[in-house]
């Protein structure tokens, strides 16, 4: 796919481009508010702990955040 151009995956569409400079919209204490409420819903499960918070940048930027159910050695994982 070259420079700003978009792609078109189901009901999903991507777009590429070849600036990084491009400043974050969303403060990192909104996203673990999105997130939360997001892996609340999804997991149906009002009492998972945040374990890690990820800015990445590649593929795509994006946050990742991790969760633990209490009690259990598992995690789950969400982007708001």
């Amino acid at each position: 796919m070259s420079s700003n151009s978009r792609e078109r995956h189901g009901a999903w569409v991507y777009f590429e481009s070849d600036h990084w400079d491009v400043e974050g919209t969303v403060s990192q204490d909104k996203v673990l508010e999105l997130a939360t409420d997001r892996a609340a819903s999804f997991y149906e499960d009002d009492f998972l702990e945040i374990t890690d918070v990820e800015f990445r940048i590649e593929p795509l930027r994006f946050w990742l955040v991790t969760f633990k159910k209490a009690g259990v050695d598992e995690e789950f994982y969400t982007q708001p």
